[in-house]
Order: C-alpha cells, then structure tokens, then sequence
C-alpha cells in the first residue's frame, strides 16, 4: 500500500465530510440570523430589502469561525469512521501511522489555514465596513421607506407620534405628514404637505423637513393655540447612543492594526492571527482524539471534542479581553493559549500512539 495513495485517499474523506459539515453550520448559522433579520425589519429598525446584502456580509464576518469549527469536527469524523470500519487497523499493519495521518490532514488543513487567513485579515474587516455602511444607509431609508401609510408610528429619534397619508413614488417624499408632540409642557402639533429627510454635510446632523405647512401650539382644553405656517420646517433627529471605543475594531483594516500599540486594537489583531493557528492546532488534536476502538461509544470523541473546541475558541475570547484590559502583556497575549492546546495534543498523541515514526 503506497503511503501517498493513503494520505490522498484519508484527505478526500476529509475534505468532503467537511463540505457537509461547513455547509450544515452554515444553514444553522444564517438561519438563526435570518430570523433575527425578519424581527428586527418587522419592528422597523432594518428595511426588508438589505435583510439579504446583511445575511451575506454576516457569512463572510463568520467564516473565521465557522471554518475551523467545522474542520476539527469533519476531521474527527472522518478518522473516526476508519477506526469503526477497521481501516485504520489495516493501514497501521501495512506501516501507515499516526505520523501519516497527520501528513494526510495537513494536506487539507493547510490551504484552509491560508484561506482563514485571508478571511480574518482582509475579508471579514472588509465586510464589517460594508454592513456598518449598509445599516447607515438603513437609518437614512428607514424614517421614509419604512413608513406604513395610513397609520400612527414613532420613528427613532423623534420624540412624538407621525401619521402619513402616503409615501411618494420616489421613495423618499412622505406626503400629508401630520406630527404630535410635546414642548416646555405644551401639545405642539404639526401638519404639512410633504416631508423628507436630509443631513447636514457640516455636522452630519440629521433632520426631519417639513414643506408647506402649520404649526399649533398650546395645552388641549385652555382655548388659546398659538398657530404658524411655514414654508419649510426642520426637526431633527436625535442621533443614536454611541457605541463602545472599541466597537469598530472589527471593521478596521489589519494594516491600521499593525501601525498601532495600543493594547485594544492589539489584541484585535491577535485574534484575527489566532483563527487560523487554532486550525492548525485543532488538526493537530484531532488526529489522536479521533482514535477509538469498535466497541468504544460512537459519538463519544464528538462529545469531547466539541468540549474541547468551546474550551479552546472561549480561551482565546477571555484572552483578548485580558490583552485589551491589560491584564496580560502584549508579548505574551493570547499565544499561551495555542501553546496550551498544542502541548495537550502533543501529550495526547503520544499517549494514544506512542513516539510516531511513520
């Protein structure tokens, strides 16, 4: 039995138990944001018509993630099934060892490695742009476009109840806007033929217009209402609570992370490295985790090694957050924890199958 037959024929089965189980996470995955997706258009905060351009931007964001997650588990499948068939025991009495195994999972795992790489580098940053910029742009369509005409509705950041009668074929004009709201104690009520929204290229204020119409003010029952009409009448619209110093790290480009050494944008950089060494290590373990015997309980190396893979991806999650506070020094960031996993697997491998030499 030629050993590069063997390494070919053990990487096929795992790459292709890894197509089905990539694609199996995906469709949880994007299930699950889907929905979210649909709840939060149906309380208006994302119009309809980006819920599919924000699913993609999600699937590259995860792809980091999702790769090697489901690499180590089609790793451990596939290995596992030759040890219930009895494969691997006639493998090993033609001379095809751990070390073999191992030559044979890296053929795969290695362009995944470069692959993640480029994902968590350059991808993923790219697509956190991208859906920052799209809900932005969600913000702006979403005080028009997301208007139900002909009931009462409470658009974000306008303190006060709005009625359209109609939105316009454009798009982007509300017409007969009727507005209820409150000032210094009193009812101001607004009514005006067309509205639209705009944004102050200065400031980036942004505000609600109102063309042609009147404006009442006074407190319902008194009989005294102040009235003025106007031509144009802007109200504007509070902006959103600021986000976390640290919010868009994740959307900032690798070549910015690099040019800094402040410790929370280093440890960004740190995890974008991490993803694709937790590959390789991943790999790694999962060459002596997926040994099993044919009376050994047959999801049980599935068991383990989705507790390991939640031990090692939660580690390197607590350790950005040790890097980031400065709990930890840059120099040692979150290398320790792939140390860490690599020596386990190292003590595993030789335990399993003592010193490999093939």
């Amino acid at each position: 039995m030629r050993p590069a037959i063997v390494s070919r024929y053990i990487a096929r089965e795992v790459l292709t138990v890894w197509v089905a189980v990539i694609v199996v996470l995906f469709l949880v995955l994007l299930t699950n944001r889907f929905v979210r997706y649909l709840g939060q258009a149906a309380e208006g905060d994302v119009p309809g018509q980006m819920i599919l351009q924000l699913l993609g931007y999600e699937a590259l964001s995860q792809l980091g993630m999702t790769i090697p997650a489901s690499f180590f588990l089609a790793t451990v499948l596939a290995l596992g099934r030759f040890y219930r068939d009895s494969e691997m025991a006639a493998m090993a009495a033609c001379g095809i060892g751990p070390g073999r195994q191992l030559r044979a999972v890296f053929l795969v795992a290695v362009p995944l490695t470069l692959a993640v790489a480029g994902v968590t580098l350059f991808v993923a940053p790219w697509a956190e742009r991208a859906s920052d910029e799209l809900m932005a742009q969600a913000e702006s369509l979403l005080l028009v476009q997301g208007v139900q005409a002909g009931r009462f509705f409470q658009p974000k950041g306008i303190d006060g109840m709005v009625y359209v009668e109609n939105v316009a074929g454009d798009g982007h004009t509300m017409e007969g806007v009727f507005l209820k709201g409150r000032r210094d104690g009193e009812t101001v009520l607004l009514r005006a033929e067309r509205a639209t929204r705009t944004q102050d290229p200065e400031t980036g204020a942004r505000y609600l217009v109102l063309h042609e119409g009147s404006r009442y003010e006074g407190v319902p029952g008194a009989g005294q209402w102040r009235k003025l009409r106007f031509r144009e009448h802007g109200i504007r619209i509070e902006a959103p609570p600021a986000r976390e110093p640290d919010a868009d790290r994740g959307g900032l480009r690798t070549a910015a992370l690099l040019a800094s050494d402040r410790a929370f944008l280093r440890s960004e950089l740190q995890w974008r490295v991490s993803l694709p060494l937790m590959l390789l290590v991943l790999s790694f373990v999962a060459v002596p985790l997926s040994r099993s015997g044919p009376r050994d309980v047959r999801y049980t190396s599935m068991f383990v090694a989705v507790l390991i893979y939640l031990l090692y991806s939660n580690g390197l999650a607590a350790g950005e957050e040790w890097v980031k506070q400065g709990t930890v020094p840059l120099w040692l960031g979150l290398w320790w924890i792939h140390g860490v996993a690599l020596a386990v697997g190292a003590i595993w491998l030789v335990r399993q199958f003592g010193w490999p030499g093939r």
